[in-house]
């Protein structure tokens, strides 16, 4: 399929060097005119990437509260090392709060902790 038309690609990934999407996924967008949209303050890892630093045009315009419900370590999706990365920021705030820049306060009462794992755990269960 040609996806020669392409002139938007929005990425809600955080850590894209993590990420391995394939060597032909991206074979016949026209990284030339196809804007690569990634969350803020990851432009520089996206252009350091394989899979994304032919793109020449990235913007970091794509806001965290985007993201997927759950998804604390900014992978784009909710899976067990979420609940790692949330039991990591509850045992060791200081020291992981920017590390997993994704939404960890999942009830909303202005704290990560163990009813966030919970939550996070319904997630995964029901997916």
């Amino acid at each position: 399929m040609s996806c020669t038309g392409l002139r938007n690609i929005y990425s809600q990934i955080r850590h894209p060097e993590n990420i391995a999407l394939g060597n032909s996924v991206f074979l016949e967008v026209s990284k030339d005119v196809c804007t690569l949209h990634v969350p803020r303050g990851t432009v520089e890892l996206y252009r350091s990437c394989d899979q994304w630093k032919d793109f020449l045009s990235i913007i970091d315009d794509v806001d965290k509260a985007s993201t997927v419900s759950g998804d604390v370590d900014g992978s784009a999706m909710v899976d067990v090392d979420d609940v790692n990365a949330m039991i990591n920021l509850i045992l060791n705030f200081d020291q992981y709060k920017d590390k997993y820049p994704g939404s960890a306060d999942l009830d909303g009462n202005g704290m990560v902790d163990v009813d966030d794992v919970n939550a996070l755990i319904n997630i995964i269960l029901a997916q």
